[in-house]
């Protein structure tokens, strides 16, 4: 027997470091033994429990290769030191899985190990692993682990801790596989064989399967299975060894920490919608690389292609489906076809090097005609993609937010996820670029912002420092636009071009660069750069009320220094109010709202609310105290481009009159504003990363042909064209899982249970359905007009355009509208219904219960009358009504005026006054329907003018 006595705690002290960097579960250690069992080569492991008076025990046996007492003390009493460095089929790598042991508290810990061809011995180590003494043993080959600790609840129960280790071993090795080397020379493969695992004679292997409707597939290194199921999620093994779980693909090759639980991109996992599936994966892969801790992998080639295989499959699952419920047209097919090759294309051709690169070697006189793909944005001459994404190309042009953003609402933001033509400099930056300002969110209007006019000029800032400057491009919409700008800093007025040529910037009431000569497809780009607040009182109308709930927190918030008031208000409002945008919470605000309680009180009596919200109860409660604070709403921008949808967060002046952000949102700590975080993993030098949700940076634009260079440099592009392509072939591999065909998949057969309503609802819920070709393109959602239908793709760009409709009933207003052309979507079918609530179609039935309300009496004839000489396009109406006024947009459908209704009660006007009404009445009529629309000061007074004279003369004569 030898002894080995350490000379200090060190190698304890740095093993427990070690093993605390294993996650949470107690447990995982069995995970590290399964995966030295499988590297070892067993074909069979044999775990046993006991538990009694003295305490727990675990023992672990395996029938692999076993090791010598020489290799222990060489690499399992050494940390970091692994013998399986240099062979990639190996999962442990790193030296220092065994000693997670550590978890499980043991008081004594026994090696016993016997090589196939040498002598057995064993190792008993106490709990504070002062010492090792080695000792011979007869045992068959292979290595048995045996862990004891004392019993934490008195007399342990043998059941309870062998459910739970068999929950752990099942958990994370129930998918596990034998390692084999090739039969060399012949490099015939051997089969696959599972790892043998038993818990107290308890087989733990099962096979990869799903509840149906699913579908298994094999391929060259990996496995997995696909399938529907009522929640997303994805389980991602590693030879057969759980690694981590997600809840879509995306996750694990793009994982976006930005927006928390909140989300984005095409999906929209908070809708509450009446039917939907969700996509459950389940894949391995021998290929994979594990990192140290073991819950995740690295971003390699083979992850990539293991995505993408299961997207694949996934698609084809779908696919089976709807041709058992609604079979495709010949002509539905092919389009479908095309659209899924073009999306594999894309996605199986992502160049690893910059797309820019190997474009100019083979547009030097190689590709004549049209280059398909690039848009000249900007004036600049230089070229920048615009827009692209997974399966359709759907853009939206920058407009301005005050004709869509109702103010701080529960609802105010479903259904609103633009997808920009926006792109900005540097790309490896995150910002928050603020096109909408509000100073005071409580007393929002409730119909939408007044509308713009110049109210001076702009004092930008000069760009002088490359490094924390900002460019940014957007295409816009028509009429008069706030410019969005990150936070903190300010636009640069000398470097603004519209459509290439330099153009001016005024000021909005609230301090905004204004752009008012913009129409449609213009193209803006300027720069910004961190500057001070030039001028310290907007947003400066501080509060005098307290939000009701929170008097105590400003008493409290009033004593503390800037920096720790802000900190204290985010929190103090978060943990008052949730974040939801549940149908459930939107009914209970509306409740509220309903009793006359101001947006913000509602928000804090229900405890519930989105992003506005919450941060405009946090700019109250900051102006409250004395702080300088506003809301701001806009966009979040990520790798160059913005993510899908809007949001809202908090802009409050510091010391130095710079403008600070904090987010009740996300919980997060106020952050300064520059320099903008750094996003995880920079893009390379000229390469468009793509952006959240799959949404890049390209869309097919036709742009003149290049000129052509003569035979000499036709020659020498088509060579470097060569040499490029090359390169990029053998550095992406774009073949992977394209050469490898359908194997052993069967035909799994459809399931009667999943109907066409859910796999829509799934396809608005889930970024993984979302894309997926069959579903998007195929006409599935039908309309009110006679046999109409249209496809996914083609309601979310009328939605992205507030051009979706829909009806249950079938009313006049949605018949006239349908036959006008109009997209009016019958909702009184389940994939209708489906598809209304998850884009947010209007209610053309809601507006038909209102114009059948509505009346017009003398007051209202001669209210239009002054609207009709003043030139207006929108008429009155009154009715009774729940809220002060309403409006129904006939002049969407093409079938009139836009009605504004008011409730003549809530304006204060009598049945005398509504059948002889008074000059003075009038007024008073189109002033509430002129605030309500929000008119533009310049435009309120010239509505306003002849009717305000007529008062006048009416009270007080000639």
């Amino acid at each position: 027997m030898t002894d080995r006595r350490s000379s200090d705690l060190s190698f304890r002290d740095c093993a427990l470091a070690e093993a605390t960097r294993y996650g949470s579960d107690p447990w995982v250690f069995l995970r590290e033994l399964l995966q030295n069992a499988r590297d070892a080569g067993a074909g069979r492991v044999e775990i046993t429990v006991a538990a009694g008076a003295d305490g727990e025990s675990i023992t672990c046996r395996d029938d692999g290769c076993g090791m010598s007492a020489g290799h222990a003390e060489r690499y399992l009493f050494s940390l970091y030191a692994s013998s399986k460095e240099d062979d990639e089929r190996q999962v442990g790598q790193f030296g220092v899985g065994f000693w997670s042991v550590l978890r499980f508290r043991p008081r004594r810990i026994v090696i016993r190990s016997r090589p196939r061809h040498g002598g057995g011995w064993q190792v008993e180590l106490e709990r504070r692993l002062e010492s090792a003494a080695f000792a011979p043993c007869a045992m068959e080959p292979g290595t048995e682990i045996v862990l004891e600790r004392l019993s934490t609840d008195g007399e342990a129960s043998r059941e309870d801790l062998a459910r739970e280790v068999y929950a752990a071993v099942y958990r994370y090795g129930r998918f596990a596989t034998r390692y084999e080397k090739p039969d060399w020379p012949s490099l015939k493969r051997r089969r696959e064989r599972p790892l043998a695992i038993t818990v107290d004679g308890r087989p733990v292997h099962t096979e990869m399967t799903l509840p149906a409707p699913a579908s298994v597939f094999r391929r060259r290194g990996l496995r997995g299975v696909v399938g529907l199921g009522t929640e997303p999620q994805v389980e991602l093994f590693a030879n057969g060894l759980f690694v981590r779980r997600a809840t879509s693909l995306d996750e694990l090759v793009d994982a976006d920490p930005l927006r928390g639980e909140q989300g984005s991109g095409d999906g929209d996992e908070g809708l509450d919608l009446p039917a939907s599936v969700a996509p459950r994966i389940v894949l391995d892969s021998r290929e994979l690389e594990v990192l140290l801790a073991r819950s995740d992998v690295r971003q390699t080639r083979h992850l990539r292609r293991l995505v993408l295989t299961a997207e694949r499959e996934l698609a084809r699952l779908i696919e089976r489906q709807l041709r058992a419920l609604r079979p495709p047209s010949a002509f539905a097919a092919v389009r479908t076809r095309l659209a899924e090759l073009a999306q594999r294309w894309r996605a199986a051709f992502r160049p690893a090097l910059p797309a820019r690169v190997l474009l100019a070697a083979l547009a030097g006189g190689v590709v004549a005609g049209t280059v398909v793909g690039w848009a000249a944005l900007g004036g600049s001459g230089a070229m920048a993609p615009v827009a692209s994404v997974q399966g359709e190309v759907a853009l939206e042009r920058y407009a301005d937010l005050g004709a869509r953003y109702r103010g701080p609402r529960l609802d105010s933001m479903v259904g609103q996820a633009p997808r920009l033509a926006l792109i900005y400099e540097p790309r490896d930056r995150v910002l928050f670029l603020k096109a909408l300002t509000i100073d005071d969110p409580a007393n929002w209007p409730e119909g939408s912002a007044p509308q713009l006019s110049p109210w001076g000029d702009y004092a930008g800032t000069r760009c002088r420092d490359p490094q924390a400057c900002v460019t940014v491009r957007l295409m816009t919409e028509s009429g008069p636009l706030r410019l969005p700008v990150p936070t903190g800093h300010r636009l640069d007025p000398e470097s603004l071009r519209l459509n290439g040529n330099h153009h001016p910037v005024v000021r909005s009431l609230q301090g905004e660069p204004l752009l008012l000569d913009a129409h449609q497809g213009d193209t803006v780009e300027y720069q910004t750069g961190p500057a001070p607040e030039p001028s310290p009182t907007h947003g400066g109308g501080l509060r005098r009320d307290v939000p009701l709930g929170l008097e105590e927190v400003a008493d409290r918030l009033r004593e503390l220094p800037l920096d720790a008031r802000v900190k204290e208000a985010v929190a103090a409002v978060a943990d008052r109010v949730r974040y939801s945008r549940t149908e459930a919470a939107q009914a209970d605000y509306e409740a509220a709202r309903a009793r006359g309680l101001d947006p913000l009180v509602a928000a804090l009596e229900i405890g519930k609310g989105d992003c506005d919200v919450q941060n405009g109860l946090v700019v109250a409660l900051l102006r409250t105290t004395g702080v300088v604070a506003r809301l701001a709403v806009g966009y979040v921008g990520r790798n160059g481009t913005v993510v899908p949808g809007l949001h809202a967060w908090v802009e409050y002046l510091d010391d130095d009159r710079r403008w600070r952000i904090a987010d009740a949102s996300t919980r997060s700590p106020p952050a300064p504003m520059p320099p903008p975080a750094v996003a995880a993993g920079p893009p390379a030098a000229g390469e468009m990363a793509p952006a959240v949700g799959g949404i890049g940076l390209f869309v097919p634009v036709e742009v003149p042909a290049p000129p052509s260079l003569g035979a000499p440099a036709a020659l020498v592009a088509l060579a470097t064209a060569v040499l490029v392509l090359g390169v990029w072939l053998r550095h992406s591999r774009p073949w992977d899982g394209w050469l490898d065909w359908k194997r052993n998949v069967p035909a799994t057969p459809p399931h009667a249970e999943t109907d066409l309503a859910a796999l829509l609802g799934g396809a608005l819920r889930h970024p993984g359905l979302a894309r997926l070709p069959a579903l998007l393109h195929g006409r599935f959602v039908p309309l009110v007009r006679p046999g109409g239908a249209v496809s996914l793709h083609q309601a979310k760009r009328r939605a992205a355009a507030s051009r979706l409709f829909a009806s249950a009933g079938g009313g006049r207003v949605a018949r006239e509208a349908a036959a006008r052309g109009r997209c009016v979507i019958d909702a009184s079918t389940p994939e209708g219904r489906v598809t209304s609530l998850g884009l947010a179609a209007t209610d053309l039935d809601a507006w038909e219960r209102l114009l059948e309300s509505s009346t017009r009496p003398p007051l209202a004839g001669r209210v239009n009358r002054c609207l009709e000489a003043a030139g207006e396009s929108w008429r009155v109406a009154l009715a009774p009504l729940d809220a002060p006024a309403a409006v129904v947009d006939l002049a969407r459908l093409g079938l009139g005026h836009r009605q504004v209704l008011l409730d003549p009660r809530r304006a204060g006007l009598a049945g005398a006054a509504l059948e002889q009404p008074s000059a003075e009445d009038v007024f008073r009529l189109l002033d509430a329907a002129a605030a309500h629309l929000g008119l533009a000061a310049a435009d309120r007074a010239r509505v306003l003018a002849e009717p305000a004279r007529q008062a006048l003369l009416e009270r007080f004569g000639r």
